[in-house]
């Protein structure tokens, strides 16, 4: 990305993941920068805010962080013993109120999809180095 309106990307590898970085920018008076990474990698975002306004002195900066694993590896986990504390707190619930508790399997659904979690990602600080280098590049 050289110029005040323009798209910048860039590539690496971490943990046997594929991070993709990119920038895209559009004109505006002020500076804004604003990001979109894994939560587990929101750490990242001040020295990445750095990193951008050292290039940067106005204009609407967007920078995107996305994470890809190799094919055949699961993007996401459940955390089973989660569901199950979720679970037990929803039939304890019930009963206090007098109420059967017979999950359905739509609840169940439900209650697994409110415990997942990314599968395996590496730690802010162990893929901070790796993310900083490619933002460099994607600038």
């Amino acid at each position: 990305m050289r110029s005040m309106t323009g798209y910048g990307r860039a590539v690496a590898t971490v943990g046997g993941l594929q991070v993709t970085v990119q920038v895209s920018s559009g004109n505006r008076k002020g500076l804004e920068v604003t990001f979109a990474l894994p939560v587990e990698w929101e750490p990242l975002e001040a020295e990445m805010g750095e990193a951008v306004r050292r290039v940067a002195s106005r204009g609407k900066v967007h920078v995107g962080v996305e994470v890809e694993r190799p094919a055949g590896e699961g993007a996401e986990a459940w955390d089973e013993a989660g569901a199950e504390r979720q679970l037990a707190r929803l039939e304890a619930w019930a009963r206090r109120r007098g109420v059967e508790f017979a999950p359905t399997p739509d609840l169940l659904w439900s209650v697994l999809s409110s415990q997942r979690r990314p599968a395996g990602l590496p730690p802010a600080e162990q893929a901070g180095t790796v993310v900083m280098a490619a933002l460099a590049a994607a600038l």
